[in-house]
């Protein structure tokens, strides 16, 4: 009676656990339909709204991380997909990432789009949201477009009566 319970239990758990991987790591890409353009910060505030729609999400590209890769609920394999982040815009003076937002790409489409991205560039994301794990919007970033380069500064020494030098 216990070698049958723990068989049939067994079997129940694999075919859960099997049912639950592939739901999660279906992939998005293409989109069917339009995107909702939705700002950042909303997204974040009230990710449930968004869940399973398609949207467009404007902001200023930070990094490359690993945030959220290989994370059951929402789960995209980090052999396939790469994340990034993008930069709060409610911050003026100082750069912090918006890491509450999980923005994933599949490493393909990462480095036929990306390939040239540096930090702070505008860039227009859009993709689906499909999860919202841990009160969190997560994104399948299914087209990023650069819309503009990050301003280049100038690394010239002035010289002249541009350059004061106090005595």
């Amino acid at each position: 009676m216990i070698k049958k319970f723990n068989t049939t239990l067994l079997i129940s758990a694999l075919c859960l656990c099997t049912a639950l991987n592939a739901y999660a790591a279906a992939p998005v890409c293409p989109l069917q339909g339009t995107s909702t353009q939705v700002k950042a910060a909303d997204l974040v505030k009230n990710p449930e709204a968004y869940l399973n729609k398609n949207v467009k999400i404007t902001g200023i590209f930070d990094k490359f991380v690993t945030i959220g890769l290989d994370y059951k609920p929402a789960f995209r394999d980090s052999k396939d997909y790469i994340s990034f982040l993008i930069r709060k815009d409610e911050i003026q003076g100082h750069i912090i990432p918006m890491s509450e937002l999980k923005i994933l790409i599949s490493r393909k489409t990462a480095e036929k789009q990306l390939a040239k991205i540096e930090s702070g560039d505008k860039i227009e994301i859009e993709g689906k949201m499909f999860s919202a794990a841990l009160g969190d919007p997560w994104v399948e970033a299914c087209k990023v477009t650069i819309i503009a380069k990050k301003e280049k500064k100038d690394d010239k020494v002035k010289t002249g009566a541009a350059c004061k030098i106090n005595p």
